[in-house]
């Protein structure tokens, strides 16, 4: 998912972004947590806890209620960007792209 997710923001903003995707320790005291941060700036922080109900603790609008997945996690997350049903998640990432444009000016 995240280097999918690299690669299309690099493509969009082609020589104004790297994306560093970073792994994250799901045995964390966070558990399992899927994260956005560019150029410092946090656009996405999810976590699932061992045992405990998700939290969206930052997202770039309130319709984000879950990761955005592109093939992988379907059927907790479901259909992926780019994939059939996935309307939801091409939404998601076009909201991603607005929010990075405008926070880091790189529209």
């Amino acid at each position: 998912m995240t280097n999918k997710l690299k690669e299309n923001l690099e493509a969009d903003f082609p020589g104004k972004l790297t994306v560093t995707a970073v792994p994250v320790d799901p045995e964390g005291p966070r558990g399992k947590v899927y994260t956005i941060s560019i150029n410092g700036d946090s656009f996405f922080d999810f976590a699932i806890p061992a045992g405990g109900a998700p939290t969206i603790n930052k997202a770039p609008s309130d319709a984000w209620k879950t990761p955005l997945n592109f093939e992988t996690h379907a059927d907790y997350f479901g259909p992926g960007k780019g994939e059939a049903g996935g309307e939801a998640k091409d939404s998601m990432y076009e909201e991603l792209k607005a929010a990075v444009a405008a926070q880091s000016r790189l529209s």
